[in-house]
């Protein structure tokens, strides 16, 4: 290592001094390292020179020229010369190689270059689609994440991703990614330009180039079925909608088409003014929200729903809120106080109900002992006085039992009180009866 630090600061020593003297010299090299597998596009700029090189070599091994993107810039009061040259593959990991650029004679760079482990993708998420129907895929407006994870992504300088027709391999789409991890990249879906022709999903073959080289994932590791899908932008129908905030768990259902062909609930972004909305569900044909409280948003606000899914955004009529919950308690006082009178009434109408039934049992009751008392007393007569008539002494006791049978009808009494009345009729009837005949005995009262 002590070696080769010495090595650079003379190379850099070289420049310097080659600068100084006009004589040409390399400035710039761009990137500074690439896979073992090869397929990295270096760019080398030269200054003091306006000829093009002859070859380029990374350590010993060349780097092919591509002569089309040899540029002189002859603006530069230094006459810089840029050019563009691929790898090629290397048996193993190679640290600091030296760069050398030929004319007649040779330039050697005080930059270094580094063969690095070859990439490998894993896994290409998130998967999107409606139920368990899951896959790679995104809406025709584009705007869309995907996220790349793999191993040694840093080797390269950037991915490629690219999108042909299955049926005629033309192209559809081709756009980069960012890379930010050895283990994570980034890339976000652009718009696609192409006919659906009504059909739910446009399928696609999704090739990745690393550094230009395609990368070979021969078991559908990455994508299922290697295939990125399109689908329609979502539809929603513009209307008022109204939202009472009358509890936590109150949602509000948006409606439209193709809501979830090829989304997740967390690509959906949703505000009412300048609040978010919580996406707790969707189906093709419903978006779910809860809104947030009326107390969250600015009065002066206008409270329109805006719906956005990548670089696809909508935006619909406005919300009328309810009433709060503090409103929502006195406008459920009338609503109180009406129960509280029904079940009142209810309430009356059973006790009227339950009072007039007993009172019918208490007259049938009194009605039958009064039936029953003309047995025993015609009994008592025919003993005591044969051959008279004991109609005459019914009559009174019949017509006393009628007015308790009124009088009982007529009041709240108990069952106990009109059978104390009848035994005394009872009584006084037979009395009366033992008085009127001749010799009969006195019975007690």
């Amino acid at each position: 290592m002590f070696f080769i630090a010495i090595l650079v600061i003379l190379l850099c020593e070289m420049g310097v001094r080659a600068a100084s003297d006009g004589q040409p010299y390399i400035s710039d090299m761009s990137p500074t390292f690439g896979p073992v597998a090869g397929g990295t596009r270096v760019t080398i700029t030269i200054q003091n020179s306006t000829e093009h090189p002859s070859e380029v070599l990374i350590g010993k091994w060349p780097c092919a020229i591509d002569k089309k993107s040899i540029k002189v810039n002859v603006a530069d009061p230094m006459n810089a010369v840029s050019v563009t040259c691929t790898t090629m593959k290397v048996e193993k990991q190679q640290n600091d190689l030296t760069v050398q650029v030929k004319y007649s004679s040779s330039l050697r760079s005080p930059l270094t270059f580094t063969y690095m482990k070859n990439p490998e993708v894993t896994e290409v998420i998130p998967l999107r689609g409606p139920g368990e129907e899951k896959f790679i895929g995104s809406i025709q407006d584009g705007g869309m994440d995907l996220t790349i994870i793999g191993q040694n992504l840093n080797s390269v300088e950037y991915i490629t991703v690219r999108l042909t027709l299955r049926s005629s391999l033309s192209l559809v789409s081709q756009f980069r990614c960012t890379i930010h991890t050895p283990e994570l990249a980034n890339c976000t879906t652009p718009r696609v330009n192409v006919n659906m022709d009504g059909i739910r999903y446009l399928p696609t073959k999704m090739e990745l180039f690393l550094d230009g080289v395609q990368y070979r994932d021969t078991q559908h590791l990455m994508v299922p079925n290697g295939t990125f899908y399109i689908a329609e932008n979502p539809e929603f129908y513009e209307k008022v909608y109204e939202w009472k905030a009358s509890g936590i768990h109150n949602v509000m259902h948006i409606s439209g088409d193709k809501i979830d062909y090829v989304a997740n609930e967390e690509d959906y972004k949703v505000t009412i003014g300048d609040r978010a909305c919580t996406v707790t569900g969707m189906t093709t044909n419903m978006l779910i929200i809860i809104p947030p409280d009326q107390t969250e948003l600015n009065s002066s606000d206008h409270k329109f729903l805006k719906i956005v899914i990548g670089d696809f955004s909508t935006l619909l009529g406005e919300v009328k809120y309810g009433l709060d919950s503090e409103d929502s308690s006195t406008a459920m006082l009338p609503v109180i106080i009406v129960c509280c009178l029904l079940i009142f009434t209810l309430a009356l109408g059973g006790v009227y109900f339950l009072n007039r039934r007993r009172k019918q049992n208490l007259k049938k009751k009194i009605m039958m002992s009064a039936d029953n008392l003309g047995g025993p007393i015609e009994n008592f007569y025919s003993v005591n006085a044969p051959g008279h008539d004991a109609q005459g002494y019914l009559q009174p006791i019949q017509h006393q039992t009628s007015r308790v049978s009124v009088v009982s009808s007529e009041s709240s009494g108990t069952l106990r009180r009109a059978s104390v009345i009848a035994s005394l009729l009872h009584r006084q009837s037979v009395n009366s009866i033992s008085a009127s005949l001749p010799n009969s005995p006195k019975t007690g009262t």
